[in-house]
């Protein structure tokens, strides 16, 4: 059986806890640390710019990556212009641009062998 943790006159459940000490985020405290509206993040995460690390009881949670990944959705956004799509396009090009650079860091390690 968990036990329930008091902070000040917060409770807080092991639930909570967890996800706390495992870094992971709410819609919430993603809002709060981005200054964003929640909605908009819900929007961002329902059209596929960014994607929860785990749902637990049909709610999401974010790693810290997610922080700088929304970030680049809103300086895209704002300084660019750049639509949704346009945004979604631009990510999905970052994102291979960084597997590929992690894979030629990995091949270069394993031909200095």
């Amino acid at each position: 059986m968990m036990r329930v943790q008091k902070k000040g006159d917060l409770t807080l459940s092991p639930l909570y806890i967890e996800l706390m000490k495992e870094g992971l985020l709410s819609i919430d405290d993603l809002a709060e640390i981005c200054s964003l509206h929640p909605d908009l993040i819900l929007r961002f995460r329902e059209i596929g710019l960014i994607t929860p690390a785990v749902e637990l009881f049909d709610k999401p949670y974010f790693s810290n990556d997610t922080i700088m990944r929304l970030k680049k959705i809103y300086r895209l956004r704002r300084d660019l212009g750049v639509n949704l799509i346009g945004i979604e396009i631009i990510l999905n090009l970052l994102d291979e641009m960084e597997d590929l650079r992690r894979e030629i860091r990995y091949l270069r390690s394993r031909v200095r062998i």
